[in-house]
């Protein structure tokens, strides 16, 4: 009977904040490239979605777009911020803007 080693590491739960589908099947790609089976990913498309989600389960960490459908800038940010204070938010973005990053 052949065993399989049961890997000590936790799994990272992260919650997807990304509207546009290739960009999400992207980020899921690279983050099953680094470690595969270390990320549970779940992928949502705007704010909305995003805020209800949070109320129901725990996340460890936030990737999220900062041009979503129902968001302007950074509100989307401020709001899952008030809400879980504790959780890591990284933002994405597309745009070329060195004052935004700032």
């Amino acid at each position: 009977m052949e065993r399989r080693a049961v890997s000590s590491r936790p799994v990272i739960h992260v919650l997807l904040v990304e509207d546009d589908p290739s960009d999400a099947f992207l980020v899921q790609g690279e983050l099953n490239g680094v470690a595969p089976g270390s990320f549970e990913v779940l992928h949502v498309k705007n704010e909305a979605e995003a805020i209800a989600v949070l109320a129901d389960r725990h996340f460890d960490v936030c990737l999220l777009d900062l041009s979503l459908p129902d968001a302007t800038g950074l509100s989307a940010l401020i709001n899952i911020q008030e809400r879980l204070p504790q959780m890591p938010v990284l933002l994405l973005t597309a745009m070329d803007d060195e004052q935004l990053a700032r």
